[in-house]
C-alpha cells in the first residue's frame, strides 16, 4: 500500500502544481501575449499535463479505496483521535 499511496500523492502534487502553472500560464497568454497561437498551445499543453495527472491521482485513489481498502472499511485512516 505505501508505493500506491506515495504514487496518489505523488500525482496530487502534480496536479495542485500543474494547475497553478496553467492558470499563469492561461493568464499570460490572454493579457500579455494576446492570445498568440504559440502562447495558447502551451497553455493547452501544459493544461493536457494537468488532466494527465488528475486522471492518474484518480487511478491511484480508486486502487486505495477499492483494492487496499483505505477509507471505506475504516482501515488506514489517520482521524486525529488517539484512544
Amino acid at each position: 500500500m505505501p508505493l500506491v499511496l506515495d504514487q496518489h500523492d505523488l500525482y496530487a502534487d502534480w496536479t495542485i502544481y500543474l494547475g497553478g502553472i496553467g492558470l499563469v500560464s492561461q493568464l499570460l497568454s490572454q493579457f500579455l501575449f494576446k492570445g498568440k497561437r504559440w502562447s495558447v498551445l502551451v497553455v493547452a499543453f501544459v493544461l493536457t499535463g494537468t488532466a494527465y495527472a488528475v486522471a492518474m491521482a484518480g487511478h491511484y485513489g480508486a486502487q486505495l479505496v477499492h483494492i487496499e481498502g483505505v477509507g471505506p472499511q475504516g482501515k488506514y485512516l489517520d482521524t486525529g483521535h488517539h484512544h
